[in-house]
């Protein structure tokens, strides 16, 4: 039987102004961010062969799998599955929450 952990992507800025930012908008990862001490010795209990890191194929969460990659030394090529991105936001992407209340 197979474990699933999934890992939200590091911080937007989109997220820092507290926007929605949806599926359909292609927002980096802020600089200088860092994973938690927990998960990552939570991550350090499995054998790189077990792990298979995959992203949604947006630049926030590319960024994210290649800097968790580097921290746990795995080599092999993750898998881009955009079926996982979030739904569409439409006319709501992009928009603070304050705005959509």
């Amino acid at each position: 039987m197979g474990i699933l952990l999934a890992i939200r992507h590091l911080e937007t800025q989109d997220n820092r102004e507290q926007r929605f930012s949806s599926g359909d908008r292609d927002v980096p990862i802020l600089p200088g961010q860092h994973f938690a001490g927990n998960m990552m010795a939570t991550l350090g209990k499995f054998r790189k062969e077990e792990l298979v890191i995959i992203h949604t194929g947006l630049q926030r969460s590319i960024e994210t799998a290649v800097l968790l990659m580097w921290l746990l030394g795995y080599s092999r090529k993750p898998l881009a599955v955009p079926q996982l991105r979030e739904r569409l936001g439409g006319q709501f992407a992009g928009l603070r929450f304050s705005e959509l209340q």
